[in-house]
């Protein structure tokens, strides 16, 4: 069933059949950051997140810095982001969520204020639940409490500090929005976790990393450029090495530009040799348990992969 808190079509239908003042009044059926329900879910992710066990300090398999890709690549969005105002484009494309299409050719699927998360703490600090997931998954599939990361489509970069937190020593970022690189205090933090490249062509780092993770960013690429972005997954995995990510289904927004449901992905992944792990049923609910703000098992498909030609 549809939750009020991340079903963005069952909120704009209250709104449209609800009359003003009342959907004034119940602010917790909306999507503002200042209704009671949502400062109680912020105090408890701030609070989970304080209450992580510190782990002894360790030294990286690898500088995060000497991670080249060893492919060509064309780079980000042609966009010169010092003119540019992330508070307006933050507060336009919330007005209209259903149209928040950059318009550049070739990257159609490209909404600019997927990666200004940093800009509000509920959106920023909603991942907390998926980092403690993502690290539990990992330390039962490999009985690693330490692990390293290869994040696609990493956006505003806040997911590398939760990440960090809950075990992750390498942990690199990727993305073509060149926003965030300008702006986001996550990756002026540490600029050497993050690249600007063009997720629509294969990557390949020569490393192999334990997880590549990649949430709401598959239904963003072109269906012609997916055989590149799943290459670069497959690539960038060894043996025990796991991807975790999720495709979103939903239709009503003009960025979503390769929309299918999970049987038509998991077709699509087995072409190069990545198939489910044995247990991904419960991976799947416990990943739908800690969905952030932006997806929930009412939106999106979820997947924990392994290579199986290894």
């Amino acid at each position: 069933m549809p939750t009020l808190t991340n079903d963005f079509s069952v909120k704009r239908f209250l709104k449209l059949h609800t009359p003003r003042p009342l959907w004034d009044a119940f602010r917790f059926i909306r999507y503002p950051r200042n209704s009671w329900h949502e400062l109680q879910q912020l105090k408890g992710w701030k609070r989970t997140l304080a209450a992580a066990p510190v782990l002894e300090p360790l030294k990286p398999s690898i500088a995060v810095e000497s991670l080249t890709n060893h492919l060509p690549n064309s780079g980000g969005l042609p966009l010169d982001v010092k003119k540019m105002r992330p508070e307006q484009i933050f507060l336009s494309n919330m007005a209209q969520p259903g149209k928040r299409s950059a318009r550049l050719s070739g990257f159609e699927g490209v909404a600019l204020d997927d990666a200004l998360n940093w800009m509000e703490e509920f959106r920023h600090y909603s991942f907390v639940p998926l980092a403690a997931a993502v690290a539990e998954i990992v330390r039962q599939y490999t009985g690693k409490k330490r692990f390293s990361v290869l994040e696609l489509g990493c956006g505003w970069g806040g997911f590398r500090p939760l990440l960090q937190r809950f075990g992750a020593s390498v942990y690199l970022g990727l993305d073509a929005n060149p926003l965030p690189f300008e702006y986001s205090p996550h990756m002026l933090d540490s600029p050497a976790s993050y690249r600007i490249v063009n997720l629509q062509q294969k990557i390949d780092f020569q490393y192999l990393f334990d997880v590549v993770c990649s949430f709401e960013v598959l239904e963003h690429i072109r269906e012609d450029c997916l055989d590149e972005l799943i290459g670069t997954i497959r690539t960038n995995m060894g043996r025990e090495s796991l991807f975790i990510g999720t495709a979103a289904f939903t239709e009503e927004y003009d960025v979503h530009i390769t929309v299918y449901r999970r049987e038509w992905w998991l077709e699509r992944f087995s072409r190069f040799g990545l198939s489910p792990v044995p247990d991904e049923d419960k991976w799947m609910e416990l990943l739908f348990r800690s969905s952030p703000h932006n997806w929930s098992r009412s939106t999106s498909s979820v997947f924990v992969l392994k290579r199986n030609d290894l």
